[in-house]
């Protein structure tokens, strides 16, 4: 806490300190004999029940009370609670720059998006966020870990109110020290939804009709193209050079390819720094298109199998060593094929950052039913599994609302995905 402290001078005036003002305090010589009890007298007994009395109190710091006062204030923007799915159409949608990743802890930054609601002293400011357990995340159009995503790539995230993200301490530490100097959006930090420009425009049906190319400039003017084929009344230019990546049917094609007329889709990066954004990524046509999202998908299907499909528990039964689990969406809807009504998995015990202990020991298997029923919220895929362990298999991380990793089958590749060691890093257990 920041108090103020109050101390006598020479003269006997009182005069204040602060204990982050060092300039403000009074210096005071110390003698190295004992001090000698005595009866204080007149003034000086006056003066003395005065120090007494203030010490009686603390005055706090006016930050500090601003602080506690905001504390205790309650916020119009939707509250997540834990075991519940939050809907998406409660988030603040907020786009910026991917700067700093943490797939590990599926954390990141991002700088912000230049935007009319910011002062100029928000502008560019790290962001940090972390996925929620139940997030989805989609690049090139199909589901994806944050790991699959490159830094420098623009990003559009549904954030919902959280706490500070501790893997980007410094991000909350304004600049110079100087108040306001932060995000305007830090208070935003758990992320429901995080897709590229690709992956948005593919979800709202959106294209980009190119207007004309000036290569020597590095200049490409598009417009706009809605999914009902209305055309944007506003033309925007990006900047594009020679190091953009051009897509066309299952290869690479030059940018002299880029031409008037074609219906196109990008990602971008440096989104409102300069301009709009300086083009990375360009696709000419549906069949490259395709075939980006077809790779991704691939890869998100392989870690899947690897590392597990997550969930949440819903209920346990000890006695029966019964534990009833709904899977999260934000997958491949094919992956849940391999759970069978009537079957075997295995489940492992995860954080809310998703990371196992240590899936080898810790994963316990039995007979399962698996149902589906309609989505209780954005974030529930439908897919209910109740799994017995048995009471030996009951062990200390199967509670409600707690995490888990699920395997179809008994772990081994002939009958279900294995169940593997995770690479160290992602292990939570220390060893």
């Amino acid at each position: 806490m920041h108090t103020e402290i109050f101390s006598f001078g020479t003269k006997g005036s009182l005069q204040a300190s602060s204990d982050s003002e060092a300039h403000s305090l009074v210096p005071i010589r110390l003698s190295s004999k004992p001090l000698r009890a005595s009866r204080p007298r007149g003034s000086k007994r006056i003066a003395l029940l005065f120090a007494l009395l203030l010490s009686a109190f603390v005055i706090p710091h006016p930050s500090f009370a601003q602080a506690a006062k905001a504390k205790v204030a309650v916020s119009a923007n939707y509250q997540i609670e834990p075991g519940k799915f939050a809907p998406l159409d409660k988030t603040r949608v907020l786009a910026g720059e991917l700067i700093a990743v943490d797939h590990v802890n599926r954390a990141g930054v991002l700088r912000d998006d230049r935007a009319d609601d910011q002062n100029r002293v928000n502008w560019d400011r790290p962001h940090p966020f972390a996925l929620l357990p139940y997030a989805t995340v989609m690049h090139h159009g199909a589901p994806a870990d944050l790991r699959d995503i490159p830094p420098g790539t623009h990003l559009h995230a549904a954030f919902f109110e959280g706490p500070p993200v501790p893997q980007f301490p410094d991000a909350y530490k304004p600049v110079l020290g100087l108040p306001g100097r932060l995000s305007k959006y830090i208070e935003f930090s758990r992320v429901a939804r995080l897709e590229d420009d690709f992956s948005r425009d593919a979800r709202l049906g959106r294209s980009w009709r190119v207007d004309s190319l000036d290569a020597d400039a590095g200049k490409l003017t598009v417009t706009a193209i809605s999914a009902d084929k209305n055309a944007d009344a506003k033309t925007l230019v990006f900047d594009i050079g020679a190091d953009a990546r051009v897509w066309r049917g299952r290869g690479f094609a030059a940018l002299t390819d880029v031409q008037p007329g074609l219906s196109v889709n990008f990602n971008i990066t440096l989104a409102t720094m300069y301009g709009p954004g300086r083009i990375t990524a360009i696709w000419l046509d549906g069949e490259s298109r395709a075939a980006a999202t077809a790779h991704q998908l691939e890869r998100h299907r392989r870690f899947q199998r690897e590392r597990g499909l997550a969930g949440w528990i819903d209920a346990v039964d000890n006695e029966l060593g019964k534990i009833s689990i709904t899977l999260f969406s934000g997958v491949d809807v094919k992956l849940f094929d391999a759970f069978t009504p009537l079957g075997s998995c295995r489940a492992a015990t995860a954080a809310e950052s998703l990371r196992v202990w240590d899936p080898i020991n810790d994963a316990k298997g039995g007979a399962s039913v698996v149902t589906k029923s309609a989505p209780l919220g954005d974030g529930d895929s439908g897919v209910r599994v109740s799994l017995i362990v048995g009471k030996q298999g009951m062990i200390e991380g199967f509670r409600p609302g707690r995490c888990v990793r699920l395997w179809p089958g008994d772990g081994k590749i002939i009958t279900g995905w294995p169940v593997i060691s995770a690479p160290r890093e992602e292990r939570l257990m220390e060893q």
